[in-house]
């Protein structure tokens, strides 16, 4: 389940009242192929593909119309591939069927595209429904006080502005 929009400013609220820095949004970037260097932000049950339909568009005669969908959960990303005609590799492995967890650096490969996964937070672990099981918790990253107040300020003239 995705958290709703006030869920997700509460937890990120704590997290910098703690002192964990906040977390890059998670993306892929093609580090080889057609579109090298093209980035795709990862949104949850974004597919990826060929087709005009995919909702992350990759450039590759080699990839199916619509190949692989994202989830995101709380702590990470997991992929499934959907049908592709080819199938993909995870870190120059086949993809096996159903939902896999990926780490920062993951290496996806789909047709003739090599992408990287960055800016995910750790693993994951996938349920039965498609979710995202969140991995037990890590050390907290501190931040300088001076990032940290910044922050807090923006997040509480977000929140005025989205109460009035």
């Amino acid at each position: 389940m995705v958290p709703e929009p006030a869920e997700s400013t509460r937890a990120l609220a704590g997290a910098l009242v703690a002192g964990a820095a906040p977390r890059a949004s998670p993306r892929m970037v093609a580090i080889a192929g057609p579109g090298a260097g093209a980035a795709f932000a990862l949104e949850h049950g974004a597919v990826l593909g060929r087709s005009r339909s995919a909702r992350l568009r990759l450039l590759d005669p080699a990839a199916s119309g619509l190949h692989l969908r994202f989830g995101l959960g709380t702590a990470g990303v997991v992929v499934e591939d959907v049908g592709s005609r080819n199938g993909a590799t995870l870190n120059g492995r086949p993809l096996p069927p159903g939902p896999s967890a990926l780490s920062e650096g993951d290496e996806i490969g789909v047709g003739a595209t090599i992408l990287r996964v960055e800016g995910v937070g750790g693993g994951v672990s996938p349920r039965a429904d498609g979710g995202c099981r969140s991995p037990p918790p890590a050390a907290l990253v501190s931040v300088p006080l001076a990032l940290t107040a910044a922050a807090l300020l923006a997040l509480a003239a977000a929140l005025a502005l989205g109460a009035g």
